[in-house]
């Protein structure tokens, strides 16, 4: 206290320090919200431009291309499908979609929840098909899976937060794929063929890394040892199994092309869907599918009628089985 000041003046220098770290705290907050603001910006704005940049070089690509294509020899190959065959595609559809039913398995080990199985199939089924056909980062999802298993849970128990941190890993199977489709490419591959393959493969790393410098952001409820392998086993049978199932789908229509000459093409399809972040990799895989089936000797009618046989039982069908159960889940509540 300065000579001849009193008690009063001592608070009124303490309200005016608060007063002004206060102000200091508030501006930093201030600044600080208004980084993130711009940061968000830039990263919806560059979510737009990707995909519109895709669709654009798409759209070119794809122009000259399809204009080809022998739309009428497509429809006699179609029409040359038995009712037998039909249903072997839809369900290499839904076998196709079956290793993902294991995420929410662990998932909800983690919350020491017991489903039965077969309306935990059908949960999964359903939040699965709509999330591969929506996308929008697995909002849709999310959101069905928060919906259906919200009841089995304490109101304050952090399902969504615990799942958006399982999503992590849904790329680390496709990655060890790209790993394993450059390190043993006959040839040297082209751009096109090696950006989206190079994209992905350089997840795994990045992953592991954020993994294990922020530790306390994984302390999840139910974290066990070993669960980590689990995720990244269920990652690699989901990959592995769409491949699976575009073969078995080419094998029924008569295209007689071997495992191992259409697993990289799938892989690079499926890697340059991912980064033109398009909702199922809609047209950037479709195209690179294509191009990649022709240069294999596949005609283009029988590379295009797979493709819609693909999409037709991995992506609507699934859709097709979970929306009534939806409805009826809505309707019963």
């Amino acid at each position: 206290m300065l000579p001849g000041g009193g008690p009063t003046d001592s608070a009124g220098c303490r309200f005016f320090l608060n007063e002004r770290m206060n102000r200091i705290s508030y501006g930093r907050l201030t600044e600080r919200r208004k980084r993130v603001a711009i940061k968000n910006k830039y990263i919806f704005l560059l979510k737009l431009a990707l995909p519109a940049l895709f669709f654009i070089v798409l759209g070119y690509e794809a122009k000259g291309m399809l204009s080809k294509l022998d739309w009428d020899a497509s429809a006699g190959l179609a029409r040359s499908l038995s009712f037998l065959d039909l249903l072997y595609i839809f369900a290499l559809g839904i076998a196709a979609l079956s290793p993902m039913y294991f995420y929410d398995v662990v998932l909800l080990q983690m919350f020491s929840v017991h489903i039965p199985k077969t309306k935990l199939f059908f949960y999964s089924l359903s939040a699965n098909a709509y999330s591969n056909i929506v996308g929008l980062g697995g909002i849709a999802g999310a959101t069905l899976r928060t919906y259906f298993y919200k009841k089995y849970l304490p109101k304050d128990s952090p399902l969504v937060l615990t799942a958006a941190k399982l999503s992590f890993f849904f790329l680390t199977g496709l990655s060890l794929f790209a790993i394993a489709v450059l390190t043993n490419s006959a040839g040297p591959l082209d751009g096109w063929e090696s950006v989206p393959l190079w994209a992905i493969a350089l997840y795994n790393p990045l992953f592991l890394a954020l993994y294990w410098h922020r530790k306390p952001f994984w302390d999840i409820p139910g974290n066990r040892k070993g669960f980590v392998s689990e995720l990244v086993a269920i990652s690699i049978f989901e990959w592995l199994f769409i491949v699976l199932c575009i073969w078995g789908i080419s094998h029924t229509i008569g295209v007689n092309i071997s495992f191992f000459q259409l697993f990289p093409i799938v892989i690079i399809a499926l890697c340059t869907g991912i980064i033109s972040m398009i909702p199922g990799g809609a047209g950037s895989f479709d195209l690179i599918f294509l191009l990649m089936m022709q240069r294999e000797g596949v005609a283009g009618e029988a590379a295009m009628l797979i493709l819609f046989l693909y999409r037709l039982s991995y992506y609507l069908f699934p859709v097709l089985l979970g929306t009534p159960f939806i409805v009826k889940k809505i309707l019963g509540k």
